[in-house]
């Protein structure tokens, strides 16, 4: 491959195995993949140039060892930069949150619900649960938090979201900075699939844990994706492999072996926490709801990959 945007990944990004095998290539520059990225990116922002690539492919790799399905060839920092600020523009995103497309008012309950269960799982102390939203996107999750009484720090790279954050009581953590603080809570919410080197990155957050701390870890659903490869990238089903932004996809498996390896534990999951709008339009769909939460739970539990966990 010889293309100035991209990098290769020679190993697994959670095990380090060379033990994988490539389950899907698709050129960038073939038809089916340009039509794929203009279809995705025109309503959010848009890709002006697409010789940015020219000789690479979209490759899915599984590794033998964890069984983490990882894209090989990922943006360098540059194009991760242009495609968090250009094919996606912060602006336009903001406007969807806030404009009325997305339901603020059921989001905001569910992530109340979700504050909630994470302070449950920490042990009372005298001062202000700390809590970091690793990723916070435009601070939702956060205000909540700071409603919650915690001691309220968020990391992230879009300096429009930065600036909303912060005007917004958000206190606003460098992650060179990370070190110097100890976290009683830390959020990755959507966050993990996007990293290039996850590892790392959840080796990094649990130093700045305290004794009793957890990480909650959310990421989309990837068990059995592998079934679904046949289908158009369009696909629902595909959206834990997405071209370009969701260069890891976890399992359940996958996503406890690299918390295995850090020497931390599941202790919870976070599904089934609060009605969708759905379930909560009539009797059955409460009724479903009840089912999956107080009798389902254990399966949901073994399959769930929106966990929380802490140190042993």
């Amino acid at each position: 491959m010889k293309n100035d945007f991209f990098v290769e990944r020679s190993v697994c990004p959670i095990c380090g195995s060379k033990d994988a095998i490539c389950i899907l290539s698709i050129p960038f520059d073939s038809d089916v993949m340009i039509t794929y990225l203009k279809s995705f990116y025109n309503k959010q922002g848009g890709i002006r140039d697409f010789s940015i690539f020219n000789s690479v492919s979209y490759e899915l790799m599984q590794c033998g060892c964890c069984s983490l399905i990882y894209q090989k060839f990922i943006p360098d920092d540059n194009l991760m930069y242009k495609l968090y600020e250009e094919f996606i523009d912060p602006e336009i995103k903001k406007r969807e949150v806030f404009g009325g497309k997305v339901n603020l008012s059921n989001h905001n309950r569910l992530l109340s619900k979700e504050i909630e269960y994470l302070i449950k799982k920490v042990p009372e102390k005298k001062e202000p649960i700390k809590f970091l939203d690793y990723g916070m996107g435009w601070g939702l999750l956060c205000k909540v938090a700071i409603s919650y009484k915690c001691d309220t720090y968020g990391t992230e790279l879009s300096t429009s979201k930065i600036e909303y954050a912060k005007n917004n009581g958000v206190k606003v953590v460098l992650f060179e900075e990370l070190e110097k603080y100890r976290f009683d809570i830390i959020n990755l919410s959507d966050v993990l699939e996007h990293v290039s080197e996850p590892y790392l990155l959840i080796d990094k957050l649990k130093k700045v844990l305290t004794v009793n701390g957890i990480i909650r870890i959310s990421v989309p659903w990837g068990n059995n994706v592998d079934q679904f490869l046949s289908m158009p990238l369009f696909s629902r089903e595909l959206n834990s492999v997405a071209p370009l932004e969701h260069i890891n996809c976890f399992s359940s498996e996958s996503l406890r072996f690299l918390a295995k390896r850090l020497n931390m534990k599941a202790i919870g999951a976070l599904d089934y926490i609060y009605y969708s709008t759905n379930e909560n339009r009539n009797y059955m769909g409460r009724f479903k709801f009840f089912i999956k939460r107080n009798i389902l739970h254990p399966y949901y539990y073994r399959i769930s990959t929106n966990l929380m966990f802490k140190k042993i």
